[in-house]
């Protein structure tokens, strides 16, 4: 399915992602999200599907992958959904990679599904 980077869900992700991983890791206090970029989208049901890409760290706007898989309940929220964000880089939280308009960032988008099973994820959250 496609989604594009200004879609009205990134809107939501923006807010969502580090508040979940709040919970667990407080060094999210500090660094929140500043746009994602999809390199597939799958919809896996009528209400779940998983989306992968890179996303931008606003603090210093690198970026780094992501991995969601989401499913929204009967009555619009959100339940069962696995966060996976960021592998070991750079930057305040450890996971910050290449600029987010640079060659780079484009190259490491282009090649994330090829090696979205092999990452090594720094931080991971699920909500059940």
């Amino acid at each position: 399915m496609p989604i594009s980077s200004s879609s009205d869900i990134c809107d939501t992700l923006e807010l969502l992602v580090p508040q979940v991983l709040r919970v667990a890791r407080p060094e999210w206090e500090r660094e929140s999200i500043d746009g994602f970029d999809f390199s597939h989208a799958v919809k896996r049901g009528v209400a779940s599907a998983e989306l992968a890409g890179m996303c931008i760290l606003i603090s210093d706007q690198a970026v780094t992958p992501f991995r969601l898989d989401l499913t929204i309940a009967d009555d619009g929220s959100l339940r069962s959904s696995s966060i996976r964000v960021g592998e070991p880089g750079n930057g305040p939280l450890g996971i910050s990679g290449p600029a987010c308009n640079s060659r780079a960032a484009a190259e490491l988008l282009a090649g994330l599904d090829a090696r979205m099973d092999r990452i090594d994820w720094v931080y991971s959250a699920t909500m059940a």
